[in-house]
């Protein structure tokens, strides 16, 4: 009885922090999720030799396809124009929220040469958080996409200057 007792304590006393490791699991599947979503976009332009474009749709959920003629999102993902598409309960329960920067952009599109077409508005920043953990406890992850197309994912509780997982 006390060899149960003793391992109740300690299940209890490791539950709370197994929450936080799937919570945080979590975000960092969908942070990486849109980062090979974004890295694909990118590698089709090049190996097609067409402007391609990432566009997000409901909360996590992405679509890569051909840019369309008239500037907006991607048609259905069942469009022959679409290279891959991710639904939002794939990997990532609705907890995870993401966000772009500048808010109102919900698109970014590269041209046949791999970099960002700046005539087309597009985001610079993705944020992937959780609305579930304490401040101190979640890990949010943010992605950075430069002029030259490259993406990084980095972490905002780390400075750049001393560590390179930060931002």
């Amino acid at each position: 009885m006390i060899a149960v007792l003793i391992l109740g304590i300690v299940m209890a006393m490791g539950m709370s922090s197994y929450r936080v490791w799937i919570q945080n699991t979590a975000i960092r599947n969908v942070a990486e999720s849109v980062l090979n979503g974004l890295q694909l976009a990118r590698a089709e332009a090049v190996k097609r030799n067409v402007p391609m474009q990432f566009n997000f749709r409901t909360g996590s959920a992405w679509t890569v396809c051909q840019r369309p003629v008239a500037p907006g999102a991607c048609p259905d993902p069942d469009d022959a124009t679409t290279i891959q598409s991710r639904i939002q309960t794939e990997g990532a329960s609705t907890n995870v929220t993401v966000t772009t920067a500048p808010a109102a952009n919900t698109s970014i599109s590269f041209n046949n040469l791999g970099q960002v077409d700046t005539t087309v508005t597009s985001f610079t920043q993705v944020v992937v958080d959780n609305s579930i953990l304490s401040v101190a406890d979640k890990r949010i992850l943010r992605l950075v996409v430069n002029v030259g197309g490259s993406t990084r994912m980095c972490d905002p509780k780390f400075a750049y200057a001393t560590d390179p997982r930060g931002c």
